[in-house]
């Protein structure tokens, strides 16, 4: 079977009595990102005891004290967030990085495609590897698919792409297919693996190997 294609903020206002004394009867217990505060969840009169209110005042003052240690924990949490945010957002390729890419598509019809990503997948959906599967526990009787992306220089066309499969070192398949001036041309591999052991799969453009995978299927 073959495919291929072309943070929010706090209102203190809306604090009221009620919250105090919710806050208050946590005893410690964890909350995630809030658990930070060394202080949190203790109740209220232990958190402000070094402080007597005044005659009078006293829950106002408790208020203050409270929406102020909240501010702290907020504004901690959300620097805690835009970190972490940051640290995991995809890196900026450099600019000769980028030149680079975009002169081998435009001047790159010689040299022939690239083999930029390739799974072994047990579900593609729309052309996308949406469920990988570990190659080193295949299942007897399953069809496996190989999920392949090239970049292929512009206005060239090449009919030499192999997908080859090995049984414990015995050809046993071997697949063409074309790609096609793309940035991101997308190719799917389908083969039912019926024979228990050792298998080699590999990704060949003509005689030099792009990728291999070692599959060893086994009875489950």
């Amino acid at each position: 079977m073959l495919l291929s294609e072309r943070p929010s903020q706090a209102n203190p206002e809306r604090t009221d009595e009620k919250a105090v004394k919710a806050f208050g009867k946590l005893e410690g217990k964890g909350t995630g990102l809030l658990d930070k505060s060394e202080n949190f969840g203790k109740r209220d009169s232990e958190l402000f005891a070094d402080e007597a209110p005044a005659k009078g005042h006293g829950k106002e003052i408790i208020m203050e004290k409270f929406l102020k240690h909240m501010s702290v924990i907020i504004g901690t949490t959300t620097v805690g967030l835009i970190v972490l945010f940051c640290t995991n957002a995809m890196a900026v390729p450099d600019a000769d990085m980028v030149k680079e890419v975009i002169d081998y598509y435009y001047q790159g019809q010689e040299q022939g495609p690239i083999l930029m990503e390739a799974k072994i997948c047990k579900t593609v959906e729309a052309l996308e590897c949406v469920e990988g599967i570990e190659p080193s526990s295949f299942p007897l009787g399953e069809t496996i698919k190989v999920w392949m992306r090239f970049l292929v220089p512009k206005g060239a066309t090449y009919d030499d792409i192999l997908v080859e499969y090995r049984y414990e070192g015995t050809p046993w398949r071997v697949q063409p297919h074309k790609v096609e001036s793309s940035i991101r041309y997308r190719v799917v591999d389908s083969f039912k693996l019926n024979k228990a052991g050792n298998w080699a799969i590999t990704v060949r453009k003509g005689p030099n190997t792009l990728k291999t995978f070692d599959v060893r299927v086994t009875e489950q």
